[in-house]
């Protein structure tokens, strides 16, 4: 805020004017060719194969409920204490 100018250039100042394909090529340095499908050979490539896991039971999952659930549970107590305990002197 005070004695700084900003300088900003008008959208036609400096501008080059070419068309968007030789735009494309000057900023990949490669001329703009088309290849057929038949001039690409596929390459092998690497594929995420997922591990065998074993099968959970409905009790893993329960108890991973559970503990959710507790952690969640305790963590609003402990809010809820802390917040009567700052509020002791206003009761």
């Amino acid at each position: 805020m005070g004695a700084e100018t900003r300088q900003c250039m008008s959208e036609d100042q400096d501008v080059p004017k070419q068309p968007p394909n030789e735009i494309a090529t000057a900023k990949t340095g490669q001329q703009d060719s088309t290849i057929s499908r038949s001039e690409t050979k596929p390459t092998n490539m690497e594929v995420h194969h997922h591990p065998n896991v074993e099968k959970k039971y409905f009790k893993e999952y329960f108890l991973e409920f559970i503990m959710i659930f507790l952690a969640v549970t305790m963590g609003f107590f402990a809010a809820w204490i802390v917040l009567l305990i700052r509020l002791q002197p206003y009761i």
